[in-house]
């Protein structure tokens, strides 16, 4: 049973491959990457060692889910923009969020206040960095 799945979805784009990547708490992965403009579904695997599955708790722990999930705290979004979803199982509950993470880097790489939530996103933005670092396929280009 997943853990910790993480989906990215291609905002307005020339390559809307889009991909989900679920990893198991005994270290086992497993990447369903829908690709394009082939439109097919690629799955590929790996096996994360202790410390890549204690490294991904760590950003967990720090990650405020409820700031993530009150849209009116998140600010406006431009259309289109790409997203990342993180979904967290664990005894009990099940806590998740699908925010513009890269959006908001983006925007805050430049000073561009405007367009940032008025939380601390950082943490998210890390746990997706570091999912996409460890997974086989990766997203290359700005915020990635």
């Amino acid at each position: 049973m997943s853990w910790l799945s993480v989906r990215y979805i291609p905002g307005f784009a020339t390559d809307l491959t889009s991909w989900t990547t679920t990893i198991e708490r005994k270290g086992k992965l497993r990447q369903q990457v829908d690709a394009w403009p082939s439109r097919t579904t690629v799955t590929l695997r790996a096996t994360l060692r202790e410390e890549e599955l204690a490294e991904l708790a760590q950003l967990v722990a720090a990650i405020d889910f409820a700031a993530l999930a009150d849209l009116p705290r998140r600010g406006a979004v431009m259309d289109d923009t790409s997203e990342v979803s993180v979904d967290v199982k664990e005894p009990g509950q099940t806590r998740g969020f699908r925010a513009p993470l890269l959006w908001w880097a983006w925007c805050q790489s430049r000073g561009n206040r405007q367009h940032l939530p008025d939380f601390d996103f950082v943490p998210a933005l890390r746990l997706w960095r570091a999912v996409d670092r460890l997974a086989p396929h990766h997203l290359d280009g700005p915020g990635a």
